[in-house]
């Protein structure tokens, strides 16, 4: 059975929930009244738990965990940097105490994580401006078992997990990114041991990135924007993916309340454009780990636009970073049910 990387979002004084972003790519955090969480611009410095993991020998672990930060350093066109802190990590209890710690719990006692979560990150937000203050990595160290290569090709349900996979993974969560449900994205919410796809960002991750930090503080440019109506009505937190017909890359956005969403610029190519309910994404449907709070719309079906289920049948748009904005509008069937769909 493969492990699932979960996130826990925690206030310092409230406990506030992960929902969509209002209209922006990717999938980003907000507060509940729509504010998008981020950092305040300046070099974001984290400490290591200097035990590490006792699964690696000696502080090799130190290396990888370095090597994840310094891959969403390394995004062009972003203001993010890192870099170690002086101090040591700080206790591994979810607690706000001025250092974002990246720690191992390796007992099995009371603040021991679930045995299906690999790893979560812990962010604390001011209440008044949504600005992320501190962020805290904790990996499963009791129930999990890691490694830093791949050169043994762990293929099984019990092997070690790689930690710069993971911990990609958890940087996302700690600049306010959430899942996205395109395989080979850092932000998609499974791992299975020994995977190292995590550690090389894909399309959705850097351009998620590149648009809450951007380089000069401006906003970018938009490829593709619409609204998604039902019955007239916005739907709020639809997840919408333009995928490059001949790479296969794909970059999502999720609607704001007023039913609006855009994708920043994309490389020259042939695109087509689908619109999925987020929470149900990969039959999550039934774990509120991964969902979206209570206003999010799940009960329409999934299509490709104009709204035909059939990839075959949808329109291929051919996008230019120079030229307008595409403009695709949806306007969803009601379903049932939350739509189980087997996506792309």
């Amino acid at each position: 059975m493969n492990r699932t990387i979960a996130r826990l979002l925690l206030g310092f004084t409230v406990a506030y929930s992960a929902a969509g972003n209002s209209a922006q790519a990717f999938v980003q955090q907000r507060m509940p009244d729509g504010a998008p969480t981020r950092w305040n611009p300046g070099t974001i410095y984290y400490s290591i738990d200097r035990d590490g993991t006792r699964d690696v020998p000696g502080s090799a672990e130190l290396s990888a965990v370095h090597a994840a930060f310094a891959v969403w350093s390394a995004v062009p066109q972003s203001s993010i940097q890192f870099a170690p802190a002086s101090g040591p990590a700080g206790d591994y209890l979810p607690l706000l105490d001025g250092v974002n710690s990246v720690v191992w719990i390796e007992d099995t006692g009371a603040y021991a994580p679930p045995r299906d979560v690999v790893a979560s990150t812990n962010v604390f937000l001011t209440a008044a401006n949504a600005v992320i203050i501190e962020a805290d990595i904790r990996f499963n160290g009791a129930y999990t078992t890691w490694a830093i290569d791949d050169s043994a090709g762990y293929t099984s349900a019990s092997g070690p997990f790689d930690i710069q996979a993971v911990l990609g993974h958890e940087i996302g969560h700690f600049l306010g990114l959430l899942h996205v449900f395109s395989y080979g994205e850092v932000m998609y919410p499974k791992i299975f041991p020994g995977s190292t796809v995590s550690r090389t960002l894909g399309a959705d991750d850097v351009a998620g990135i590149q648009a809450i930090y951007p380089l000069d503080g401006k906003p970018q440019d938009v490829s593709i924007r619409g609204t998604v109506t039902k019955g007239g009505v916005a739907v709020e937190s639809a997840y919408i993916i333009a995928r490059n017909a001949s790479t296969g890359e794909a970059v999502g956005a999720i609607t704001g309340p007023d039913g609006q969403y855009t994708i920043p610029p994309l490389p020259s190519g042939g695109y087509r454009i689908r619109i999925e309910p987020y929470s149900t994404s990969r039959s999550l449907v039934q774990s509120t780990r991964y969902q979206l709070q209570s206003f999010s719309n799940v009960d329409f079906f999934a299509a490709y636009y104009p709204g035909t289920p059939f990839e075959t049948s949808t329109p291929l748009f051919s996008i230019h970073p120079a030229d307008p904005p595409v403009v695709a509008d949806f306007a969803v069937t009601s379903a049932q049910a939350p739509d189980i769909f087997e996506p792309d």
